[in-house]
């Protein structure tokens, strides 16, 4: 080999060097995008698990309040029909 094969064979593996190298920076740039992606969908997990229990939770509270209306209804009828005697009693008291 003479010097000026050796040097192209010098240029050659310096290129191949940079060439691994922007390679290992770019799969390293992509570890990282993976990394932020794993963690994004992890926060997403758990606010989907938090609206679920949210949701639930409101689910029940619509159930006591149904609830508490009827008996609510149920009370007013009979509040209604104590107060209807109460008009009749007193009604025939004045005549």
């Amino acid at each position: 080999m003479n010097g000026s094969q050796i040097a192209i064979m010098q240029a050659a593996t310096s290129d191949t060097v940079d060439s691994v190298e922007t390679i290992q920076g770019t799969t390293d740039r992509v570890a990282g995008i993976e990394k932020t992606i794993d963690g994004t969908i992890e926060q997403q997990a758990a606010a989907t698990h938090e609206i679920g229990q949210v949701m639930q939770q409101a689910g029940l509270l619509t159930q006591a309040t149904s609830s508490n209306f009827g008996e609510l209804d149920q009370d007013s009828r009979a509040a209604g029909g104590i107060a209807e005697g109460a008009l009749a009693a007193s009604g025939a008291m004045i005549e």
